[in-house]
C-alpha cells in the first residue's frame, strides 16, 4: 500500500502548489480532457476546460490559502 502511497502523492503536492501559487492552469494539469470533477453536494464538473475554469473561480473566491492533504488507500 505505502508503494501507491508513494505514486499518488507526488501529483497531490504538486496540484496542492498549484492552488497556493493560484495557477488554475496548472491545478487541471492532471486531469483527462474528459476528466469529472465530482463536488460532494453541489454536482459535476465535465471536461478539463470546465474544471479549470472551476478551479479559476476557486482560487478568485479563496485567494491564497493553505491546504493539507493526506492518502488513505483503502480496499487494495
Amino acid at each position: 500500500m505505502s508503494d501507491l502511497k508513494s505514486i499518488i502523492q507526488p501529483y497531490i503536492d504538486a496540484s496542492l502548489k498549484a492552488f497556493q501559487d493560484l495557477d488554475a492552469d496548472k491545478t487541471s494539469e492532471f486531469y483527462a480532457d474528459d476528466a469529472v470533477l465530482i463536488e460532494a453536494g453541489n454536482g459535476c464538473t465535465y471536461g478539463k476546460k470546465k474544471i479549470t475554469k472551476f478551479n479559476q473561480q476557486m482560487i478568485e473566491k479563496s485567494g491564497k490559502t493553505t491546504t493539507e492533504v493526506s492518502v488513505k488507500v483503502i480496499g487494495v
